[in-house]
């Protein structure tokens, strides 16, 4: 099949979608590139007209389509929904690719609700995102779930991340450190209260998420609106959420109603609401974000740690700090470290970031925060250890580190799990089943 890849600038976000559209060549697909980069420095200069802008790519694609007949088309996020001009039929919204008759996929690599600086939210339940010819993808069924339901998306399907298996592929690096962790944007700040307990061998991160849902709360009942009114339902939700995420938080929200029949009016206004429930959500979910940075400056305190990107500087890391690293870098530090450490912001509840499949494919064993469906992915104990607390990541890196065979064991474990079910490759074909089906 030929496909027409539209290519956004950026950095690791661009060598991800570089990283798939290799894996429709490995597949034996014929991807056609199209760089997006000409077409957004276009929109971003003084006076440009976006409109007009829009409806001249919209012929320039349908010149290409003409010439090359792709198959199918991709395009990260829903970039090519507001690149190329759609139209109206019966008065409906369409794409332009629905004009073309050409099946495309838009394969959000965030979510949604907080995409771009969450600039999708205006468009939530536009006709637009469920035009006959559009194929959304998420990593998550969860999260999939929200954006038919709720935000008015079209058809999604869950599929997880994937990799580029000769790019993330053994080192030989000296390992120089206990653990290696990939960060990035999005820690909040810390509180006293946290600060304080990045000194305590047994943290009592109950505590620390029960304060986190009280700031959490307060925001939502400054919210007003939709968020305000539904403070009786919210106060539960967040506080049941701090206390245990091992539930997506929309089925939390419906149990919570069916359960209490004075609360099922607020769900039904909040969930036909999807800028309020998307508000809802993220200051909710929010209460667990401050766990990635303390769990990776809790264990840098008592092992050595190696963390690359975009951490806030607001946390005390003791660790050797690389700041932001080239993508193709990313392999060669992970192999400088007994095992690599995953924490997820808790965006959502369900699936795993790419961190995991990264780590693996360079064959270093991933200490990963306990997640939903995660045995989806890799299977617990013998290619990725799942740990439900800083000291219990701690207990379980000082065996990988006393035990060398386990550990050989459990990277070779792992690695072969990602060359078998989680390279781009598998997911390129997976994508164009999904389109074709």
């Amino acid at each position: 099949m030929r496909v027409l890849c539209f290519l956004q600038p950026g950095t690791n976000s661009r060598s991800i979608f570089q990283g798939l559209i290799r894996g429709f060549a490995r597949a034996g697909h014929e991807p056609l590139v199209l760089e997006l980069e000409p077409l957004f420095k276009a929109r971003a200069q003084p006076g440009a007209d976006p409109a007009r802008l829009a409806t001249l790519a919209a012929a320039e694609l349908a010149r290409l389509c003409r010439e090359h007949r792709p198959d199918a088309s991709i395009a990260m996020w829903g970039n090519a929904l507001t690149t190329f001009a759609g139209s109206l039929r019966e008065g409906v919204p369409v794409s332009a690719f629905d004009i073309l008759d050409l099946p495309h996929i838009c394969y959000w690599l965030d979510a949604p609700h907080w995409a771009s600086q969450s600039t999708w939210l205006p468009f939530f339940r536009h006709p637009m995102l469920r035009a006959p010819r559009l194929t959304h993808v998420i990593n998550n069924a969860a999260t999939a779930r929200e954006m038919t339901d709720i935000l008015g998306f079209g058809p999604t399907h869950a599929l997880p991340y994937a990799i580029d298996d000769e790019t993330f592929r053994p080192f030989p690096e000296r390992r120089d450190h206990d653990l290696a962790v990939s960060v990035g944007p999005g820690d909040p700040d810390p509180t006293p209260a946290e600060l304080a307990a990045l000194g305590d061998d047994q943290p009592d991160m109950p505590a620390l998420r029960a304060a986190r849902a009280a700031l959490a709360l307060a925001r939502l009942a400054r919210a007003g609106g939709v968020v305000g009114a539904a403070m009786p339902l919210l106060e539960p939700l967040a506080r049941a959420h701090a206390a245990s995420p091992a539930m997506p938080l929309l089925d939390r929200l419906h149990a919570l109603a069916a359960r209490d029949e004075s609360l099922a009016p607020l769900a039904r206004a909040l969930v036909g609401d999807p800028a309020a429930f998307a508000t809802a959500a993220a200051i909710i979910r929010e209460s667990r974000a401050f766990e990635r940075a303390f769990t990776v400056c809790w264990l840098a305190r008592r092992c050595s740690v190696l963390a690359f990107g975009a951490m806030s500087p607001a946390w005390p890391f003791g660790g050797t700090r690389l700041g932001e690293v080239p993508f193709e870098d990313m392999p060669r530090h992970y192999c400088r470290a007994t095992a690599a450490l995953n924490v997820m912001r808790w965006q959502d509840e369900v699936g795993i970031n790419l961190k995991p499949y990264e780590s693996a494919a360079a064959g270093v064993p991933c200490l990963i925060g306990e997640r939903l469906g995660l045995d989806a992915h890799f299977e617990p104990g013998r290619e990725i250890l799942p740990f439900t607390s800083p000291p219990h990541a701690l207990d379980l890196l000082r065996t990988l580190r006393d035990s060398p065979a386990e550990r050989e064991a459990i990277a070779a474990n792992a690695r072969a799990r990602v060359q078998r079910d989680h390279t781009w490759r598998t997911r390129a074909e997976q994508l164009l089943a999904l389109v074709h089906r």
